[in-house]
């Protein structure tokens, strides 16, 4: 019987897998882009295995766990950083889908991902002022929460009741203010300086509160922009 033969791997094409446990389900998915891409798995991959265990990912009986995570988030993720349903353009995710890949894409730092799930997202039906403000600040866009705010503030109907338990009431209440300056420096505008422009900069009209949070989210995200690509071509 001939011994098995010890062929090179190649170093580029040789591609291992990493298993995962997300609410008790296994992936088994490409560890390159994990590994290479992501600062967060890069150093979990990098501790050493506990004496006389198997390394965390490396197979179905020991797999590494990713808690708080959910299966559904997870799998719309996945869905955007492999896609299987499509040959050219985006990725067929549901809008759903779309902000689970975006929450884990900034979470763990994949920016290809999380820059795809925006430019999806912000072109979806029904991606109003409130969903703007919402995950503009949860995920860091600025653009999105600086749109938001501005719709919010100039629009002609008044903030209502849904809105405020979508908002909150804190965030409500500054929405309140936020209007009123905006009514105030229009009418000043138009009164005492005679200029017909009703266009208001709303970061003249905003508290410190709200410029601080708009400053924080706009550097928040030049940190996510700042990170290597997944993709070696989109950095060319």
């Amino acid at each position: 019987m001939s011994a098995e033969k010890d062929y090179p791997r190649d170093e580029e094409y040789y591609l291992t897998n990493v298993v995962l446990l997300v609410e008790g389900y296994l992936f088994s998915v490409p560890r390159y882009y994990f590994a290479n891409k992501s600062e967060v798995f890069s150093d979990m991959f990098s501790l050493p295995p506990q004496q006389d265990t198997k390394l965390e990912g490396s197979c179905d009986a020991s797999p590494l766990h990713l808690e708080g995570v959910s299966r559904i988030d997870f799998k719309g993720f996945l869905r955007a950083l492999y896609p299987m349903q499509h040959i050219q353009g985006n990725p067929v995710l549901s809008k759903k889908e779309w902000v689970s890949a975006l929450k884990l894409g900034s979470m763990w730092g994949f920016r290809d991902v999380r820059q795809l799930a925006i430019r999806v997202i912000e072109k979806a039906d029904g991606f109003n002022a409130i969903d703007r403000v919402l995950l503009g600040k949860e995920f860091k866009v600025y653009r999105w929460l600086y749109s938001g705010y501005n719709d919010l503030a100039t629009r002609a109907e008044s903030i209502s009741a849904a809105d405020v338990g979508l908002l909150g009431l804190e965030k409500a209440l500054q929405m309140f203010q936020l209007r009123e300056e905006v009514v105030r420096k229009r009418a000043y505008r138009e009164y005492e300086l005679r200029d017909t422009r009703t266009k208001v900069e709303i970061l003249q009209c905003a508290n410190d509160a709200l410029k601080e949070e708009l400053e924080e989210v706009k550097a928040a995200e030049a940190a996510f922009d700042a990170l290597p690509s997944v993709y070696n071509w989109a950095d060319a």
